[in-house]
């Protein structure tokens, strides 16, 4: 019954409790506990004193005798042979709490210990996406979509191999981060990324929010960038505008460093307030030409040439290329005047953006494009190649991926 919330079961035919079982998932969000105990109606779950005294949820989980193990684990292992008696499965979050940036905390014993006294198979199970959609310091819920995956049941005989509880949780613990790692890696997308990067920018202007919705429609959620930059390195985006890019970037990898810049004040004071919480991610207010500009694996000069004269073009594109990493790339996109009829398209959108919409600020009276043949030129003198990606049909915009020659 939870609206805009997508519910994804990955394997739900392994969740079989015909017979009693030690489910154990991860602990991200309070939907985690609703979204599992939807699933069969003769599940328990061990809760912490938190829950136990909640004046809202307190008196829920004593109506439906979950126990709290506040006393010690080995004092419920009675209550609880009886319900397991009764056909009743054990729920476990073995961290204890929910998360606070979606990644796996360490597990306590409980779960091997009650497998081991009670003599039941443990069943994982694996939530992603819940803090996203409930944060733990949010009072309200986002659009987004959780995914749970089971597993195969752990059987009590190969868990209990190990010498000590201890060892069995790193080994469950081990087990649950590495297919959460998978997991992410294969769902969080800069399509599954899409919905926060709105909700980032809601309250801030309708016209504001109307923008981003059809820019990130038209650039596909941006997955071209995002699949051509590394997952780790420095990022510099150049012109970053009101930080749709950079964020995206962030979100999808967090091991990219990104420094956003841009000379219009206003959207870069949006910007921070958008992404405040996003570590790894800065903004600055400046111009190209003028500030130092860090060491980066990647450059982006995405739809930003054209907004200087020709020279500042060349000094601000040689300027990137000495602060390169070794195997970095620098992106540039923009028109290509060779392709006459479709270079109208591109003035065209610029002229909606610049004048009639002002989404985008302009130094001159006039816009500087220019012919790709003058960025082949620039890199062939400088020592890089260029690979071009055609990606649109009613505008001229070209990408130019520039990569120095020795590192082919």
């Amino acid at each position: 019954s939870i609206f805009g919330i997508k519910k994804k079961f990955i394997n739900k035919q392994k969740f079989d409790l015909s017979s009693p079982k030690i489910i154990v998932s991860n602990h991200q969000s309070h939907l985690d506990l609703s979204l599992i105990m939807m699933l069969h109606p003769k599940i328990i779950v061990l809760t912490n004193n938190w829950v136990w005294n909640n004046p809202f949820y307190g008196f829920i989980v004593k109506f439906l005798d979950f126990y709290p193990v506040s006393k010690g684990i080995d004092k419920v292992i009675e209550p609880l042979r009886k319900c397991v008696n009764n056909g009743y499965s054990i729920l476990i979050f073995p961290e204890g709490h929910r998360t606070r940036d979606g990644k796996i905390s360490r597990f306590h014993n409980g779960a091997v210990f009650l497998s081991e006294k009670l003599e039941l198979d443990i069943l994982p199970v694996l939530v992603h996406g819940a803090n996203h959609c409930m944060d733990r310091n949010e009072f309200f819920l986002r659009n987004g979509q959780v995914t749970l995956k089971f597993f195969d049941p752990i059987k009590k005989e190969t868990l209990h191999n190990s010498e000590t509880y201890i060892l069995r949780s790193k080994q469950l613990l081990k087990f649950f981060r590495s297919e959460f790692k998978k997991m992410s890696l294969y769902l969080e997308t800069p399509d599954y990324y899409s919905s926060r990067l709105i909700q980032s920018y809601i309250y801030k202007g309708p016209v504001l929010e109307w923008y981003l919705r059809i820019k990130i429609r038209l650039e596909h959620n941006y997955n071209f960038f995002n699949n051509i930059i590394p997952c780790k390195g420095v990022v510099c985006d150049i012109g970053c505008g009101y930080g749709f890019l950079a964020a995206m970037l962030k979100l999808v990898a967090p091991g990219r460093k990104v420094f956003a810049l841009d000379y219009d004040e206003q959207k870069i004071s949006l910007a921070k307030e958008a992404h405040r919480n996003i570590k790894g991610l800065k903004f600055e207010e400046g111009d190209i030409l003028k500030i130092e500009l860090p060491k980066a694996d990647a450059f982006i000069l995405n739809d930003v040439l054209h907004y200087m004269p020709e020279k500042q073009q060349v000094l601000c594109i040689e300027k990137c290329m000495k602060n390169l990493n070794s195997g970095g790339q620098i992106i540039i996109r923009d028109a290509d005047t060779d392709l006459e009829k479709r270079t109208k398209g591109t003035k065209l959108t610029e002229f909606f953006s610049t004048r009639l919409l002002h989404f985008n600020k302009t130094k001159y009276d006039r816009l500087f494009f220019f012919s790709g043949k003058k960025i082949d030129k620039l890199a062939h003198e400088n020592g890089f190649a260029v690979e071009r990606f055609d990606q649109t049909k009613l505008t001229s915009n070209m990408v130019y991926v520039l990569t120095r020659k020795d590192n082919n």
